[in-house]
């Protein structure tokens, strides 16, 4: 189920606009190296409405504000990068105050084959990169609006994106049937 209605076809905000979808998508492929069949929008901006249980049952763009677009990209090879130069990096620093708090964040991600660079230490390499790349991309206009914000995570493999939006999905289900 998670796979033929969650994962498959056109995203909500690129419904009539396949041929942008497959742009946005080979513009973040080719910042990373990745192929673009590992990089798929998620979220409100896909399904129509936030797929984060403290927010259903909230549709896109029908918040206070214009709703962001959210990105994963599932490839095991970027992955890895993300998790060599983040291990690098931890066993040559001892954090302390916020920086522990993302150190405990990254590694309850990790346990979901997940990545979020946002939350990596400022000097990383990638966390630069992946700021820069999406930086850019939120001040491009890919429907007929003005920019969004676009934000994104690393699994590590398809798997794990499916697990993922599984657990958000029976949280809202769980939610609903109270």
């Amino acid at each position: 189920m998670v796979n033929y209605y969650l994962l498959e076809g056109v995203p909500a905000f690129f419904s009539d606009h396949w041929e942008r979808y497959c742009e946005f998508k080979e513009a973040i492929a080719r910042s990373f190296a990745v192929h673009p069949k590992t990089v798929m929008l998620v979220g409100s901006g896909r399904w129509g409405f936030s797929t984060n249980p403290d927010k259903y049952p909230q549709v896109f763009d029908e918040g206070t504000q214009r709703s962001d677009l959210d990105v994963v990209v599932a490839d095991p090879t970027l992955f890895d990068r993300a998790w060599r130069e983040l291990c690098e990096h931890e066993m040559e620093e001892e954090p302390k105050g916020p920086a522990l708090g993302d150190l405990k964040r990254r590694r309850n991600m990790l346990y979901e084959g997940r990545l979020d660079p946002a939350v990596f230490p400022i000097h990383m390499k990638l966390r630069r990169e992946w700021g820069d790349v999406f930086e850019d991309l939120s001040t491009k206009r890919w429907d007929d609006g003005a920019p969004r914000k676009i934000e994104a995570w690393i699994f590590r493999d398809w798997r794990f994106v499916q697990r993922y939006y599984r657990k958000a999905f029976r949280q809202i289900l769980d939610m609903k049937t109270q």
